[in-house]
């Protein structure tokens, strides 16, 4: 570009000397002169946008060259990376499987490709949890989470090989695809898998495990569907009670396979249990919420519910301790930082009625309650505050289950803070304000001692007359002649 501007300069310099010639030899040579310059200009203008032009093009060249360079690095990184995080890269396939998220096709078979996976003839999905039955009932929760994340970290190889997909871990369990090209060998492969996972978490852990199978499947858009069958399979409360099915005879009582066809049990839903954790959640009461949600659970198992209808039962339990807990002013978003859409998705993922039970005590009840206890010791003085006053508003009519129901709170909390603060019941602090509230009356206005006894709710004068003789050493008649 700068020989081409230099050249330009030199054809300028060239003109204006030939221009001032022209101006002495005739005006009509300059004007085509000047025609002939202005030609001259565009030309060399046009050879320099030209050469800008090639320069850009080079220029852009050198920059694709440049980039298929760093597109060629970077996708030689990326399948170092797929190779490196193969394992991780096919759970988090296998997990969207078992969520039904996997449903074209083309989406199916890039993965199978790419992972470089035989497609499925036939499969069932396995669901294993620890087995808990003789297990105390503080059972530790994150214990058992360790037990089963540890199981699928530390799988000897050959276990692991028997699954289509690396076995992975979900929800307090450890679940696999196993699939074979006949049914034959697909029971053959599900029962070596069985067997030495029992060996090896016995082995190492020191306890068994209980097996949900799913029915045979051919259709890979049928994972979420088969892992619903091995859980189903699996909840069953004992295996005496499956139905008769077409099941390997080799399978043993802790491995479970699934039984199209059961009928539902058809109990009904047991309000009882969820008025009784209504009352331990307002009461403050550990225990008594505790023997709630025992009871609950133990009547779905002996009612020998299927997975669906402990599924509904549970979450309307769940909707009512929720809503209890707003009605004695805990903010569930403070139970459930995360939301409570977790907490809902975390119930559904959990495989046995006994773990939902536990789940719902620790991760439900005990922050309410705890939550609640110390919203109520911050409120302690003021409720005595609200009791005096409600008492006054009804000039002593209202009863003790009055006051709690208005105040949001459970009977016994309100007895119990008149005692702690006060060193009186309810009745007595009742008696109290009656008695001022009487000599008040008897002092200020002229009201009779009828009127008064009838104004502070006595059935009859008598009642009156013999509460205040009592309490004061004088008839009300001798008391308003002498003050």
């Amino acid at each position: 570009m700068r020989n081409a501007e230099e050249e330009t300069y030199d054809y300028s310099f060239l003109w204006k000397r030939f221009a001032v010639y022209m101006l002495f030899t005739g005006t009509g040579f300059a004007a085509a002169a000047y025609l002939f310059y202005r030609s001259l200009q565009r030309l060399m203008r046009s050879a320099v946008m030209e050469l800008e032009k090639d320069a850009a093009v080079e220029e852009k060249q050198i920059q694709m060259e440049e980039s298929n360079t760093v597109l060629m690095e970077n996708g030689r990184k990326l399948q170092e990376m797929i190779l490196q995080k193969q394992d991780k890269l096919q759970e988090m396939f296998e997990m969207r499987l078992l969520k039904g998220d996997v449903t074209l096709w083309e989406e199916y078979d890039e993965y199978i490709e790419g992972f470089g996976l035989h497609p499925l003839s036939y499969y069932a999905t396995l669901v294993a949890v620890l087995d808990l039955r003789e297990e105390n009932e503080a059972q530790d929760n994150v214990k058992e989470d360790a037990i089963c994340l540890k199981i699928v970290e530390e799988m000897p190889k050959h276990l692991k090989s028997l699954a289509w997909l690396p076995p992975i871990y979900n929800a307090c369990a450890v679940i696999a695809i196993v699939g074979e090209e006949d049914k034959t060998l697909l029971f053959d492969r599900i029962q070596e898998y069985y067997t030495g996972l029992q060996k090896y978490t016995e082995d190492v852990y020191g306890c068994r495990i209980l097996m949900g199978v799913s029915a045979t499947h051919s259709n890979p858009k049928e994972v979420r569907k088969a892992y619903k069958e091995s859980v189903r399979a699996l909840t069953k409360s004992e295996a005496g009670k499956q139905e008769k099915r077409t099941a390997p005879e080799y399978a043993p009582t802790d491995c479970r396979f699934y039984f199209e066809g059961g009928s539902a049990s058809g109990i009904p839903y047991n309000a009882e249990y969820e008025k009784k954790m209504q009352g331990g959640i307002k009461n403050i009461d550990k225990v008594q919420c505790y023997k709630a949600a025992d009871a609950f659970f133990r009547y779905l198992s002996e009612g020998n519910c299927n997975q669906d209808e402990i599924m509904v039962y549970t979450l309307r339990f769940v909707n009512a301790i929720l809503l209890t807990a707003m009605e004695v002013k805990v903010d569930p978003e403070t139970v459930f930082p995360e939301g409570l859409r977790k907490m809902y998705d975390d119930l559904l993922e959990i495989l046995e009625p006994s773990r939902e039970r536990r789940y719902i005590k620790k991760n439900l009840v005990d922050p309410i309650l705890e939550i609640r206890r110390n919203l109520m010791q911050k409120r302690s003085y003021s409720i005595l505050e609200d009791v005096e006053q409600l008492i006054r508003e009804h000039r002593g009519n209202i009863s003790l289950a009055e006051c709690a129901e208005i105040m949001e709170v459970h009977p016994s909390y309100i007895w119990k803070s008149l005692k702690e603060e006060k060193g009186k019941s309810f009745s007595d602090f009742l008696e109290e304000y009656k008695l001022e509230e009487a000599k008040r009356l008897l002092l200020n206005t002229t009201m009779t001692v009828a009127e008064i006894a009838s104004a502070l709710n006595y059935t009859n004068a008598q009642n009156f007359i013999r509460f205040f003789s009592k309490s004061t050493g004088v008839t009300p008649g001798k008391f308003r002649k002498l003050y």
